[in-house]
């Protein structure tokens, strides 16, 4: 017999109802504000260069006084209500939080049953090898697969590490990068690819590496011990020296191209 685990289902703090019916209550009033009746018998007399005499100015007085009294009660009202509805904001954020946390607990709980989960690694792999980019050749970017796949999660980094056909693939161009982690970045990228033969484009030009006078030796360097290994070799230069040390240990059965600047 299956045993089934239950566990205690949580709620809203009570007090959150408690204090939306506090608040609610003074709100039961009229749909909408009654004004005061605010025509006097000198109303039509506002508009007009009238002078009132000594009496009507005494009646004048004691009409201001009373609308005085009436503003103080309407400013009163007002306040009251903003204070309510600081009230209210306050609340609608606390439930609003409560709402998202609950959403994420929702979607964390989810992803455990998530039939993703459960596909075995070799099936996760073959997704992944259709998650690259649409270039012949890869241009490493954190933000695309395959470097973005070892990003996600553990498991997902070990399937992607141990799939050599993510990794088959490369444009090698100037880095921005220090000189050696530039190297050990291609190297390690390289090396991924484990004996799958090798796609390739690299751009030896110093006129895209002004930073780096350097730059297409020690890449000629880098890629002579994969160049045996490349299917296709794709190469852009500005010398034939370059091109031919490059080329020296590319297999004849490989596909290549030179672009010259």
């Amino acid at each position: 017999m299956t045993s089934t685990t239950t566990f205690p289902k949580s709620r809203i703090n009570n007090s959150v109802p408690r204090q939306l019916g506090a608040i609610e209550n003074p709100l039961h009033s009229p749909a909408h504000v009654i004004l005061p009746n605010l025509q006097t018998p000198f109303s039509q007399y506002c508009d007009m260069n009238y002078a009132a005499s000594d009496s009507e100015s005494r009646q004048i007085h004691h009409i201001i006084a009373d609308q005085i009294a009436q503003l103080v009660d309407v400013e009163s009202e007002i306040e009251r209500v903003e204070n309510l509805m600081a009230r209210l904001r306050g609340f609608h954020l606390q439930l609003t939080d409560s709402r998202n946390k609950i959403q994420q607990t929702i979607n964390r709980h989810q992803g455990l049953i998530s039939c993703i989960r459960r596909f075995p690694a070799e099936t996760l792999g073959e997704i992944f090898i259709h998650c690259l980019p649409p270039d012949p050749h890869i241009q490493p970017n954190p933000r695309q697969a395959p470097l973005l796949l070892t990003r996600i999660c553990r498991s997902w980094r070990q399937v992607a590490l141990a799939t050599p056909r993510l990794w088959c693939s490369l444009y090698v161009g100037p880095s921005h990068r220090v000189q050696q982690q530039a190297l050990s970045f291609y190297h390690t990228w390289l090396s991924r690819a484990r004996s799958v033969p090798l796609s390739i484009a690299v751009d030896t030009r110093l006129v895209h590496a002004p930073f780096n006078p350097m730059w297409r030796f020690e890449v000629t360097e880098l890629l002579k011990r994969y160049t045996s290994r490349c299917s296709c070799l794709y190469v852009m230069f500005d010398e034939e020296a370059s091109l031919h040390a490059m080329l020296r240990d590319v297999p004849t059965t490989a596909q290549y191209c030179c672009h010259p600047r």
